[in-house]
């Protein structure tokens, strides 16, 4: 439950878009996972810093309580998420 998702593609080795919506204006609930979703938004693109790479890698394992492993990142990155206006969950 929380105001963002990972969006993974039909195809095989791409990488999931992050699904980002605002705080408390859109919620998506824990029962999304592993559905299909039809999302809308602005699409944005940020080029990180290996030292910002590692900080939202670290992020993220911390909200998802996985374990961070700082060798998982290797250089900077280019980071695709979709500012959501709306989705539908099927």
């Amino acid at each position: 439950r929380g105001c963002w998702m990972q969006i993974a593609s039909d195809k095989e080795f791409q990488t999931p878009l992050r699904f980002k919506v605002e705080d408390g204006v859109i919620v998506i609930p824990m029962e999304a996972k592993g559905k299909k979703a039809v999302a809308q938004g602005k699409l944005a693109k940020s080029e990180l810093t290996k030292e910002q790479a590692l900080e939202q890698a670290r992020h993220f394992a911390e909200e998802n309580g996985k374990p961070f492993d700082p060798k998982s990142v290797t250089g900077p990155q280019t980071v695709l998420t979709l500012h959501g206006t709306g989705a539908v969950i099927q």
